[in-house]
């Protein structure tokens, strides 16, 4: 699923749950500020979300704290009331913590994956 979709569709839940709609920039930061970033333009230059859905329980676990970190409820709550945006902080926050935990989301860091990388000839240079 594209980031858009999985956006749409967690505005669509708050919106349901919550009686509030809150806008797909307001969506992405408290989204972004749930993964551990302070916007989302600091996670969209220094990692990825992935979704875990459908991988083994240890896996998604032992993959958010080794490189994804864990889900920040207050940050979120906090960014949500930084950006003024509509609505209640908290039960909006935990819509997007649910969501979050539903589809298995972590953001990996690009650092995390470079590190991972380190030692391994490029792929360019073992063919030849």
């Amino acid at each position: 699923m594209l980031l858009k979709e999985l956006v749409f569709a967690l505005r669509q839940l708050i919106a349901e749950t919550t009686g509030d709609k809150p806008s797909t920039g307001h969506t992405y930061e408290l989204l972004s500020a749930l993964l551990g970033y302070d916007s989302f333009a600091s996670l969209n230059s220094q990692a990825f979300i992935v979704s875990l859905s459908g991988c083994d329980g240890n896996a998604v676990e032992n993959v958010r704290l080794l490189m994804g970190g864990i889900l920040d409820l207050r940050r979120a709550t906090n960014r949500h009331v930084s950006l003024k945006a509509s609505g209640p902080p908290r039960p909006i926050a935990q819509v997007v913590e649910t969501f979050a935990q539903q589809h298995e989301l972590v953001a990996i860091p690009l650092t995390g994956l470079l590190e991972l990388c380190d030692g391994y000839e490029p792929l360019c240079d073992i063919s030849q």
